[in-house]
């Protein structure tokens, strides 16, 4: 737990990462997250590098209301620093109990 969040130019947070080359395919279910703030997500993200302004893509699901927003957010920042915004649907309603969420990569990712 804990770091600001996810998005703007950098990132703050905490993540478990794998080094993975060419096409992938991820699905994660996420049973419950006990949310330490509105903002407190868990899902996937795909990123360039590990440096905190890394170009990254990201699926991740937030807790419900009261305490949570209760959406999943899908969001990319195409460069170096540079802003993160949404792609596709950007929030979608959730109800976080049991919420699967996927990350895929297919064919050239510059196209």
């Amino acid at each position: 737990a804990g770091g600001a969040d996810f998005g703007g130019a950098s990132d703050s947070g905490h993540f478990a990462s794998r080094q993975v080359s060419g096409n992938f395919d991820v699905s994660v279910q996420v049973p419950s997250l006990t949310p330490v703030n509105s903002i407190a997500k868990a899902g996937l993200m795909a990123r360039q590098t590990l440096d905190a302004d890394s170009p990254t893509l990201h699926v991740l699901a937030n807790p419900p209301p009261p305490t949570g927003r209760g959406y999943i957010e899908a969001l990319r920042r195409s460069t170096v620093g540079g802003a993160t915004t949404g792609w596709g649907t950007t929030f979608t309603p959730a109800v976080m109990h049991d919420v699967w969420v996927r990350l895929r990569r297919w064919g050239d990712p510059n196209d």
